[in-house]
């Protein structure tokens, strides 16, 4: 039974990383190829992509520090009220965050592409780290499942719209860093 257990969720786990990793590799050899000539409007989904790959460092360990803390217990263990709690300073702490990249974007940033992408970024940041969260959660109590779940939905999300971005001729940058907002 516990070797069923720990198969099926070896078989999530890996399912949805290879979907993950595939999109990855996807984004990568499509996105330049949709932009075609339009090099500085590439350049600007490479700077999102740069940027908002740093999100983790901003919760400053809260969501690994809760990793670590739950690993091994039980959903059913957890003091949701507790977490309750966390989640809504955490989303508090966040948006503190965000107006400050914001309100540096807006006074020190003179490039209005490149504020463009620190918004986005900013508010990305607030959803990033909510769904670092909850996923943390999932993985610390066992429950590979809904966490693959979360993951494949999100990298999906993302495809799609860029697959809409493509099939509608989109090459403007904006469009396609706000499709990637999950």
């Amino acid at each position: 039974m516990l070797n069923r257990k720990i198969m099926r969720n070896f078989g999530f786990a890996f399912f949805s990383n290879a979907i993950s990793m595939v999109l990855s590799i996807v984004m990568v050899i499509v996105l330049p190829v949709l932009f075609g000539d339009a090099i500085a409007e590439y350049g600007y989904v490479q700077l999102y992509f740069l940027y908002v790959g740093y999100y983790y460092v901003f919760d400053l360990g809260w969501c690994s520090g809760i990793y670590l803390r739950e690993g091994g217990k039980e959903y059913t263990q957890l003091n949701s009220g507790s977490y309750s709690a966390q989640f809504i300073l955490l989303a508090i702490s966040q948006i503190i965050i965000a107006v400050c990249i914001i309100g540096y974007a807006v006074y020190f940033v003179n490039d209005i592409n490149k504020q463009f992408i620190f918004v986005v970024v900013a508010f990305n940041i607030i959803i990033m780290q909510l769904k670092t969260m909850i996923t943390s959660l999932f993985q610390a109590t066992n429950r590979i499942k809904e966490y693959s779940v979360t993951v494949v939905i999100g990298k999906l999300l993302n495809a799609l719209a860029v697959i809409i971005a493509i099939a509608l001729g989109i090459k403007q940058y904006k469009i396609i860093v706000l499709s990637l907002f999950f």
